[in-house]
């Protein structure tokens, strides 16, 4: 929670101080100065985590839940009769972007680990693997014994586009046994939870992970790094604009603070981007950073048909795996991209919340709102639009496409986003940090011992 809240203090300063900053060199002073208190804090932050322990405990109990959760996954798609066996049929033909097809293959998962079915996956229809070409990227879904199994009694309809929203809001109901562990150690406990099976659904032939690994090789992929992905084609649909200053402030951000620390002989950023102009721009405007990239991946996503090609898959799945992999994240969550590489990452460290930072709006699952937020603190309406609220009060999203809507229209990730008090229907800006997520709990037949 320090650690959102220092993020939140900053990004709001320089989303309110914007505009000055290009006038006042006192402003622009201020500012910096701020930032480098906030730096500093951080850094005092993650070292009193360290020396008193608490660090080390969340990792234990983050690593022994991903492991149990794993295993329930692995035993769930290994059934030792698969003919036999309870089974969820997900039929994978999204006609849009990666990130959309992906996440719903989450929510077959997500409904199947509740009812406690094998998920056999139907992907031959999917424009980026037509056919039998899923698994000529990725480890096939479940068992070879459940290869054209029998599908008699299976539930089918799944992921169900026409679904109503409150059977697809049952993404949001956290496993009882991993929910108490998970919420108590963890800043984004549903990133976390969709990050452990989006790796289990992502998994990566051998053959796959060499082409990636030779590309890290010949583009001089090291340590640190930053990772940015900017979307600037049919995202324009979806979300405000962003320049690419706007990106590289929080690289600049990132490297500072890492040289506090330590030297720093090169500052590399990894871009994951449709507009090829971006690279040119962010070469000719900041020299003193290494950027690697993959042009030719870059033209290719440029084009709306070319991009949802079989293809295109190849580059899809690295760029994906490369930002997760990335020691920051540098997106907006306003795209679906973004949100996968950012539940991967989750994989990677036992909390890796602190590890990105969306320009846009906060993580959410497309386009079921979150349950409510409740209010920690009393506060004061200050600003154009800001919501008066006291302390217990519960703040909903007013509408299920609200994360959509807030994107087209925000300039800046500032601390705040859009929601109402339950009950009313005034709608305002409230401060994150003076809220908490609230969850909602249900038991998962895939965690019962007989599952296992």
């Amino acid at each position: 929670q320090m650690e959102s809240l220092v993020r939140d203090l900053r990004n709001f300063l320089v989303s309110s101080f914007h505009s000055s900053l290009m006038k006042s060199k006192n402003a622009a002073a201020i500012v910096s100065k701020s930032r480098e208190f906030l730096r500093v804090l951080e850094i005092k932050l993650s070292v009193t985590k360290t020396l008193d322990g608490a660090q080390q405990m969340v990792d234990t109990s983050l690593k022994a839940l991903q492991a149990l959760v794993q295993r329930t996954i692995h035993a769930l798609q290994h059934p030792v009769d698969c003919e036999k066996a309870p089974k969820l049929l997900c039929t994978l033909d999204n006609p849009w972007g990666f990130a959309a097809g992906m996440h719903d293959v989450l929510w077959c998962f997500v409904a199947a680990l509740r009812m406690g079915r094998t998920v056999i996956l139907e992907s031959s229809k999917w424009h980026h693997a037509p056919g039998s070409d899923w698994s000529k990227t990725f480890v096939p879904i479940a068992s070879i014994t459940c290869t054209n199994v029998s599908l008699a009694g299976a539930v089918t309809g799944y992921p169900g586009y026409d679904s109503s929203p409150k059977e697809r809001n049952k993404i949001l109901d956290l496993p009882l046994a991993v929910a108490d562990t998970l919420v108590a150690n963890h800043g984004t406990p549903y990133a976390w939870w969709y990050g452990q099976i989006m790796a289990y659904i992502l998994r990566l032939q051998d053959s796959t992970r060499r082409k990636i690994d030779m590309f890290k090789r010949a583009h001089d992929f090291e340590h640190p790094i930053v990772g940015i992905h900017i979307r600037q084609t049919d995202k324009l649909r979806e979300a405000a604009y962003h320049e690419a200053e706007q990106y590289m402030s929080h690289v600049v951000e990132f490297y500072l603070k890492l040289s506090l620390t330590r030297p720093l002989t090169k500052r590399r950023v990894f871009v994951a981007t449709d507009e090829p102009m971006v690279i040119t721009q962010l070469e000719e405007r900041f020299p003193k950073y290494t950027f690697i990239y993959d042009k030719a991946s870059a033209e290719e996503a440029h084009n709306e048909k070319s991009r949802s090609s079989s293809s295109a898959l190849f580059a899809i799945v690295r760029d994906v795996y490369l930002l997760a992999e990335s020691d920051f994240l540098v997106c907006t969550f306003s795209s679906g991209f973004c949100r996968v590489a950012f539940e991967l990452m989750q994989t990677l460290h036992s909390d890796a919340t602190s590890r990105a930072v969306s320009v846009d709006i906060d993580y959410f699952y497309a386009y079921v709102p979150f349950p409510p937020s409740k209010a920690l603190f009393h506060n004061w309406a200050h600003l154009d639009s800001e919501l008066d609220f006291d302390r217990g009060q519960l703040i909903e999203k007013p509408e299920s496409l609200s994360a959509l809507h807030e994107a087209v229209g925000k300039e800046f990730c500032d601390g705040y986003q859009q929601g109402r008090i339950l009950g009313s229907t005034k709608v305002g800006k409230y401060p994150t940090y003076k809220t908490a997520q609230t969850y909602r709990v249900v038991e998962y037949a895939a965690f019962n011992t007989s599952h296992r």
